[in-house]
């Protein structure tokens, strides 16, 4: 299915020219706007953006890019609050000195577009997402769907936000769903309204947040301790087997995120890492000649000797019986050079 998706994006995207970024612009509020009239961007591959004004002082770009890596050249120079939906591929960006950000589909991310350009990273090679602008000054002004309402929640969500670049970063939200998803599906003639009803349940949305700024602590770093606890687990009870699904419902964190995120912070998928840890494990343990090597396979979370001897062999490129004569006849049997396994990339 996936597949597809991005078969379909990129098929989508045909006519544009590489190194391009095609911009349409569609009728919307008049008058000034804060945000720059033109967006300058380079891209290594092909990418499209459609731009609305449902309302002054907001603009919503809805994004599709067939590309490693877009670079944009410097935004306005007013506060402007970012929220940004993925909802294919995946979206890195990174702040210089700030903490790096990232996007999986589902995600949210609020943030500062910057005054001093911004380079995004597409590691699938593709991005479908939506980014809208809001502008507490022109909110300010004129927003008639919330008089006074709108400014106030996004001066005060700018206000704890951390610096230009870097982002607070929320998990998958049934009713910020509910805003974003439809975006992706409207008829092109539907979008123009769809985006000014849309904008009202974003700031309603908005507001559930601005009166608790401990929300906006960055969704990354919750993630990474996560995934360590999970490893804690994982490592301290090798004689038991955790599903995926089992590991999703007891921290709280999605299945695809849990995968991704813990390949990212060692290096393997959970099943090859516990694979890997399980026969380095079982390899110091088969230095002691007292204990059988059933008795090894038991500790290690094997069933049957015969499932251990496999997976022994996979890793070490022999069998458990033949490591432990080989290491058993060393003056110095004892594997210093056997390690738990990688740290965390985090």
């Amino acid at each position: 299915m996936m597949r597809e998706e991005f078969a379909r994006l990129e098929q989508s995207l045909a006519r544009v020219p590489v190194g391009c970024l095609a911009v349409e612009r569609h009728a919307g509020e008049d008058g000034p706007t804060p945000f720059p009239s033109g967006l300058r961007a380079q891209v290594d591959g092909r990418g499209a953006v459609g731009v609305y004004q449902p309302l002054p002082g907001v603009q919503v770009c809805l994004w599709r890019f067939a590309a490693s890596r877009v670079d944009f050249a410097p935004a306005a120079p007013g506060p402007i609050l970012a929220v940004t939906h993925c909802r294919l591929g995946r979206v890195v960006w990174d702040p210089g000195e700030n903490a790096p950000g990232e996007l999986d589909p589902g995600e949210l991310a609020l943030g500062h577009p910057g005054k001093e350009g911004l380079a995004l990273r597409f590691p699938l090679e593709s991005f479908q997402g939506a980014s809208i602008l809001l502008s507490p000054e022109a909110l300010e002004h004129d927003c008639s769907p919330f008089p006074g309402l709108g400014s106030e929640v996004v001066e005060r969500l700018l206000a704890h936000l951390p610096p230009s670049h870097s982002a607070a970063t929320f998990p998958g939200d049934p009713d910020a769903a509910c805003i974003f998803d439809p975006l992706y599906r409207a008829p092109p003639a539907h979008l123009s309204p769809l985006c000014a009803l849309k904008v009202q349940e974003l700031l309603l949305w908005l507001a559930r947040l601005a009166p608790d700024p401990a929300r906006l602590t960055p969704y990354r770093a919750q993630q990474e301790r996560v995934i360590r606890d999970i490893h804690h687990l994982l490592t301290t009870h090798l004689d038991r087997r955790f599903t995926i699904q089992e590991l999703s419902r007891r921290y709280l964190i999605n299945t695809t995120s849990l995968k991704q995120r813990f390949k990212a912070a060692y290096g393997l998928p959970i099943a090859a890492y516990m694979k890997r840890y399980r026969v380095r494990r079982a390899a110091q343990l088969l230095l002691d000649s007292d204990v059988r090597i059933a008795d090894v396979a038991s500790q290690v979370g094997y069933e049957t000797q015969g499932k251990f001897t496999q997976a022994f062999q996979d890793v070490l490129g022999q069998s458990p019986s033949q490591y432990r004569k080989q290491r058993l006849a060393q003056p110095n049997p004892f594997p210093g050079n056997i390690p738990d396994g990688p740290s965390p990339s985090f």
